[in-house]
């Protein structure tokens, strides 16, 4: 087992952070179960050095009004806004997660830093329609850490400009279409931690590229044809 898994151990340099994990088809009749996020589920990984502070005006008042207009924006698009419910939490009524309306060609995302905790996009509920437009836009985020992208139509060239954000450490690819060029492409980025593959037609090569991101310590293959050989 120790020699399978041995390309995904090359995931996280000596001393650099914990043994990389994977989750992938065994021979055993049951199958890996795995945990893929949510409308409101927050990351959980570290805090990202590169990570920017929010900002924010003098105006309280007015940021509020600001962000009521951006949500009506999105809300009118066909996506959705999701705040912290959490009764505990310092953050509960902060706008966390937004999700993207299915179609993403005319969308503005620049219009989200109105919403300076904003840490999850999600655009794979919807379907997700010309993704690539909005993947393009992800550096007017600077704060994002997790993207979902499960079930869209992002491609290979969608994949450079997310392999190019400072700070996104968590990526759900499930069941995009993605071919070697995308996951090389995907291979440059500097911050990714965690990565779900399921259902994608990754390949050995394809790892073996992914284990060049050093930060990156959890990799997702359920229901792929990677052999780890």
């Amino acid at each position: 087992m120790s020699r399978r898994l041995l390309p995904l151990l090359l995931l996280a340099p000596l001393g650099c952070g914990p043994t990389p994990t994977t989750t992938q088809p065994t021979s055993s009749a049951v199958a890996p179960v795995i945990t893929t996020p949510t409308e409101d589920a927050r990351p959980t990984t570290p805090a990202h050095p590169l990570d920017p502070k929010p900002t924010q005006t003098a105006d309280p008042k007015a940021d509020l009004k600001a962000q009521r207009e951006v949500e009506q924006y999105v809300v009118k698009a066909g996506g959705a806004v999701f705040r912290d419910e959490d009764p505990n939490s310092k953050q509960r009524g902060v706008v966390l997660t937004v999700k993207l309306p299915e179609d993403c060609s005319k969308f503005e995302l620049k219009k989200l830093a109105v919403f300076p905790k904003l840490n999850r996009l999600s655009v794979s509920d919807s379907g997700g329609k010309n993704t690539d437009a909005v993947l393009k836009q992800l550096g007017d985020l600077p704060n994002l850490a997790s993207v979902s992208l499960a079930d869209t139509d992002a491609t290979d060239a969608g994949m450079a400009a997310v392999a190019a954000h400072p700070a996104l450490r968590e990526l759900d690819l499930t069941r995009v279409k993605l071919t070697a060029a995308g996951w090389k492409a995907l291979a440059a980025s500097n911050s990714l931690q965690a990565l779900d593959t399921t259902e994608t037609a990754i390949d050995d090569a394809s790892v073996k590229e992914l284990g060049t991101i050093k930060t990156l310590t959890k990799l997702t293959l359920k229901g792929t044809k990677v052999t780890l050989k």
